[in-house]
Parts: structure tokens; sequence; C-alpha cells
């Protein structure tokens, strides 16, 4: 990071990083090492810094949080319109009450 008249800036598309704090707001540091424009909703990831603020990695794809209905696949409450998941059969869901989400 650089900072100019009192603000950070990071590291710009394209351009040479460690890790996704050299970046810029925005943007994540890649497999290749540069700076890149992080996914949209519903595009493919790998972990939760690659998708936009409002979203996260979920099931490999970048997911808005409290998005997804009762019954969806879910590696997060926090997916979940409803806040709560449930465990059947070894696959994680949205679930409409607490009385059914795992410990």
């Amino acid at each position: 990071m650089n900072c100019q008249n009192n603000k950070c800036i990071g590291k710009q598309e394209g351009e040479q990083c460690e890790g996704n704090i050299d970046c810029d707001v925005g943007l994540y540091c890649d497999k290749s090492k540069k700076c890149t424009i992080l996914k949209q909703i519903g595009e493919d990831c790998d972990n939760d810094q690659q998708c936009e603020t409002i979203a996260r990695c979920n099931n490999k794809k970048c997911v808005k949080y409290l998005s997804l209905n009762d019954g969806e696949l879910s590696s997060n409450r926090i997916f979940c319109k409803s806040m709560f998941i449930a465990e059947k059969d070894g696959e994680v869901t949205c679930a409409s009450s607490k009385r059914n989400s795992p410990n």
C-alpha cells in the first residue's frame, strides 16, 4: 500500500502482489500473484476473498449474503434468508427454523 494525501492506495489491476492486502479496494491477489477484479455473484471461486464485498464463496460459487431459500445447499448460515441451516445425509442446506439446525 502507498499513502498519498493521507489516503492509502493499494496496487492496481494487473500489478504484482504477494497477498490480498497489497491490492486496492475491489481487487484480490490471484494465483499468478497479480491484482485482479473481485468475482461477481455466480462466478466460480476458491475462497471468500475472491468474491465481491456483498458475497462470499459458497460451494465454489460467489453467493450474496442472505440470498438462499430453504433447501438450497449452503456452507454457512450467512447465505440463508432464514439464517438457519440443517444437515441431513451429509448435506447442509438452508432451513426454516433453528430446530433443524446443527449445533
